[in-house]
C-alpha cells in the first residue's frame, strides 16, 4: 500500500464520499491508473464549503483507495488531538509498503509528525518527496524567514539521508539536496490530462485580434516568495510604456491585502479568485496573451506548464528550475527573480515582438503534447518498481 500524508483539508460527506480539493484529487487519480494502491492520510475538514475547488470522490468506485481522516480542523486541535493523530498515523504506517511524506515550510506540523512517524514504524520503503525547497521560499520572506531557512534546509538535508529514495520535483531542488539522497527520481509538475491542450486554430485566433489591450495573467498562490509584488512594481514602472494592456492575479493567499495596497490606484491590474484546477482554469488562462511567472524560490511552478500548454506566451523569472523547466518551450522573455526593473524589460521587450507571439505559442502547445501527470506517475511507479526489484520482493506488494 503506498501511504501518502497529506496536509490537505478532506470532508468526508458519507461512508463512501469525500470532498476534496480538484487539484488533490486529480494527483491521487492519475496515481491510481498506474497501478499502484493508495492510502490517502488527511486531515478533517469540518464542512464541505470549507474545501476550495471542491471535487467529490466516492471510494466505491475506486476500490484501490483508501481515505483515512485525522481528527483534527485547525492547528489548535493538531495539538490537542496529537496522540490520537499519532496512533492513526502509526497503525497506517506500519502496514504500508512506501511511505510518502512531503515537505512543508513549517518546523512542527502534520507533514513533520508524518516524517518521524514513518521513520520509526514504516516496515519497508521511506520516501520524502520535496516539490520545491522550502529553505528556498522562506528565504525570499523576510529576516525571520531567512533565520528560519537555516533550521528548515537542514533539516530537509536530514530527512534525504534518512529515508530510502527522494523524488524531486523540478532539477532546482534536485541540485540542491540530491548529494544528500541514496536514491532519487525526478519528475517534471506537469499536471495536465489529455484534452487540456488548447487547440491551434483558437490560439492562432486569438493572436490574430487587435492585441490591445495586451491580457496579462498571473495565477499564483499569493505569498512573499511568489513574486507578485515585483510584478506590481514592474507594472508601476512601465505603465506608459506598454500597449494598453490588462493584468489579472489570479489566486488567494495571506498576503492578498498587502497586494491588494500596492496595486491601489493601477486601474488596470485586478485580483481575481482562484478556479477550480481542470476545464474552467484552462478555459479561462486560454483566452490570456502572455502569463507572468515570478517566482523568487525553488519551485517548478506548475503554471509554466500550463500556460505552454493553453497557448500563451510566457515571462518567467530565471531561476534554473524554471530554465530547465522550460528548455523545450520556444520563449526569449526571461528576467532575473525579486528584480522589478529587470521584469520591466522583459515587458517591454515581449510587447515588441507580439508579431511572434503565435509562433511562440504554437510552439508551447507542441512541446506540452502528450505530457501529462499519468506520465509523472508512471515514471515514480517505475521507479519503486526497480526497488522493489533489487530487494527481491514480488511487485504485487506494491
Amino acid at each position: 500500500m503506498y501511504t501518502i500524508t497529506f496536509p490537505i483539508h478532506v470532508f468526508k460527506a458519507s461512508e463512501h464520499e469525500y470532498v476534496m480539493p480538484a487539484g488533490l484529487a486529480r494527483d491521487i487519480l492519475a496515481q491510481l491508473k498506474s497501478g499502484e494502491k493508495v492510502s490517502m492520510i488527511v486531515p478533517l475538514a469540518s464542512s464541505a464549503e470549507q474545501i476550495s475547488s471542491p471535487f467529490r470522490i466516492n471510494t466505491k468506485q475506486y476500490p484501490d483507495l483508501q481515505i483515512a481522516m485525522l481528527p483534527y480542523t485547525g492547528r489548535r486541535s493538531f495539538f490537542m488531538r496529537i496522540f490520537n493523530i499519532i496512533k492513526i498515523l502509526r497503525s497506517a504506517a506500519k502496514r504500508s509498503t512506501i511511505w510518502h511524506t512531503g515537505c512543508s515550510v513549517d518546523l512542527f506540523d502534520i507533514t513533520a509528525l508524518s516524517f518521524l512517524v514513518g521513520h520509526y514504524f514504516a516496515p519497508k520503503l521511506r520516501v520524502l518527496c520535496l516539490d520545491s525547497d522550502p529553505a528556498s521560499m522562506l528565504e525570499q520572506s523576510g529576516l525571520l524567514g531567512r533565520l528560519k531557512a537555516r533550521i528548515v534546509r537542514a533539516r530537509y538535508r536530514r530527512w534525504a539521508r534518512q529515508v530510502d529514495a527522494v523524488i524531486f520535483v523540478g532539477t532546482g531542488v534536485e541540485g540542491n539536496y540530491s548529494k544528500y539522497a541514496h536514491r532519487f527520481v525526478t519528475t517534471a509538475a506537469v499536471w495536465l490530462n489529455d484534452g487540456d491542450l488548447a487547440l491551434e486554430s483558437e490560439t492562432i485566433a486569438k493572436f490574430q485580434r487587435d492585441l490591445e489591450p495586451v491580457r496579462f495573467c498571473l495565477p499564483s498562490r499569493l505569498t512573499q516568495w511568489k513574486g507578485i509584488d515585483d510584478t506590481i512594481a514592474a507594472f508601476r514602472i512601465v505603465n506608459s510604456r506598454l500597449p494598453k494592456w490588462e493584468l489579472d492575479i489570479i489566486g488567494n493567499g495571506p498576503a492578498l491585502e498587502n497586494l491588494r495596497s500596492q496595486a491601489n490606484n493601477v486601474a488596470n491590474i485586478s485580483f481575481l479568485k482562484p478556479l477550480d484546477y481542470g476545464e474552467a482554469f484552462f478555459r479561462k488562462l486560454r483566452t490570456y496573451d502572455i502569463v507572468i511567472i515570478p517566482t523568487r524560490a525553488l519551485e517548478e511552478a506548475r503554471i509554466a506548464y500550463d500556460a505552454a500548454a493553453s497557448g500563451c506566451v510566457i515571462v518567467f523569472s530565471n531561476t534554473p528550475t524554471l530554465r530547465k523547466a522550460l528548455s523545450d518551450v520556444k520563449t526569449k522573455w526571461e528576467f532575473e527573480p525579486g528584480n522589478p526593473e529587470s521584469l520591466a524589460s522583459a515587458l517591454i521587450s515581449a510587447c515588441k515582438c507580439s508579431d511572434s507571439w503565435t509562433s511562440v505559442a504554437l510552439a508551447g502547445i507542441a512541446a506540452m503534447k502528450g505530457r501529462t501527470i499519468q506520465e509523472m506517475h508512471q515514471r515514480r511507479f517505475q521507479f519503486f518498481q526497480s526497488m522493489k526489484l533489487e530487494q527481491n520482493e514480488p511487485l504485487a506488494s506494491l
